[in-house]
């Protein structure tokens, strides 16, 4: 009886020892498969990143080159919308203030001025294509308020733009704010200089 009592306790122990070891296994899995997961991500957001770059510039060569305001226009208004995971968390649709250090973005929205500096005598940020559309348009004859309709087409935040703890330093607020209180203000929100 004695002995079976000792067998007894020894597979216990055993069986202790061995789930222990079971557990520290699964977890030791799981971190791996969490690592490989972010390397994934990781890369995925490269090569992506690098493919849109890649755009970009043929975009802005094409307007260096070309020089006139389609070329500049279309470098401005390209725009990637099916969503870039730049906070590596599975989603394409949220806010970040990282890529563009400090300047709010949503990853269903980059647009090349936002990706590659562009240098065809100036420089084409957002500003600076918001100007260059405003004067493609007049030249083509269109209203202030055709030019004001096709800026809301063309030129637009994004889906987490919606959030207002998002508003105030995406660069669509900045890019379209006449009073600087951190809102677009509706009256200016997509208007020409």
């Amino acid at each position: 009886m004695e002995m079976a009592i000792q067998v007894f306790i020894i597979l216990f122990v055993l069986l202790a020892v061995a789930m222990l070891v079971l557990q520290m296994v699964s977890t030791q899995f799981s971190e791996q498969q969490r690592k490989l997961e972010e390397q994934r991500r990781k890369q995925a957001l490269e090569s992506k990143l690098a493919d849109m770059r890649g755009t970009c510039n043929t975009l802005c060569t094409q307007a260096n080159s070309e020089g006139t305001l389609k070329a500049k226009a279309r470098f401005c208004i390209k725009a990637f919308r099916d969503g870039v995971d730049l906070t590596l968390n599975g989603a394409t649709n949220d806010y970040d203030e990282s890529f563009l250090v400090g300047t709010g973005i949503c990853e269903d929205a980059i647009y090349c001025p936002q990706l590659v500096d562009c240098d065809v005598g100036t420089k084409l940020d957002m500003t600076a294509c918001k100007a260059i559309l405003c004067s493609l348009w007049k030249s083509q004859g269109f209203t202030d308020e055709q030019i004001s309709e096709k800026l809301k087409q063309f030129v637009q935040p994004g889906s987490c733009y919606s959030d207002p703890i998002n508003k105030p330093n995406h660069w669509y607020t900045r890019l379209f704010d006449a009073d600087g209180d951190g809102t677009v203000d509706p009256a200016t929100e997509v208007r020409c200089p």
